[in-house]
């Protein structure tokens, strides 16, 4: 006959294997979700950016052309051109979002790239002196650090893979060959 002593015992040790299966499965399980969040957040950035409006919004500003600081307020500034400033902060303010992701891990740094890091790398330089001026004139130098992160971190990975890679002058006008 079985004893009760016995019984307990056994339900001890099942209890016991059953704890360290569910630990020993837990780091699997934690890793797992923690890709699975990094691809649907990088997912869901991708779908802002390479949307058609994205793709609008980013032709519009490769092909914003500007002297100097001045110029650059007058033409799309907000206190002349609104709807421009719209487009361009909704751009501006996706990359410099994306960018502090990236930062904490929260995107794959690989999966961006190849989907749109050149884009990144393009609106950063030719924006930069503007950003700059702006940072100077209205706002610490915080201040778009997301967006400049995730830049650096594109233009690392296009120089590796493309040690003679250099940012081109033109971005979206057709230059033949001479």
């Amino acid at each position: 006959m079985v004893e009760f002593q016995d019984i307990q015992t056994a339900y001890y040790i099942i209890a016991a294997v059953g704890i360290f299966v569910a630990s020993a499965n837990y780091p699997r399980v934690s890793i797992e979700d923690s890709k699975k969040k990094r691809i649907e957040t990088t997912n869901n950035m991708m779908q802002t950016l390479i949307s058609k409006d994205g793709v609008r919004s980013w032709l519009e500003l490769l092909n914003m052309e500007w002297s100097d600081y001045d110029d650059f307020e007058r033409k799309y500034g907000t206190d002349y051109n609104f709807e421009s400033a719209i487009t361009r902060l909704h751009m501006w303010y996706t990359y410099d979002i994306l960018g502090h992701q990236l930062m904490k891990g929260l995107v794959d740094e690989e999966t961006i790239y190849d989907a749109y890091g050149s884009l990144a790398i393009w609106v950063w330089d030719k924006f930069k002196p503007i950003l700059d001026e702006h940072r100077r004139k209205y706002s610490p130098r915080e201040q778009w650090h997301g967006w400049e992160y995730l830049a650096n971190s594109m233009l690392k990975i296009r120089k590796r893979r493309d040690p003679e890679y250099v940012t081109p002058k033109t971005y979206t006008k057709y230059i033949p060959d001479k």
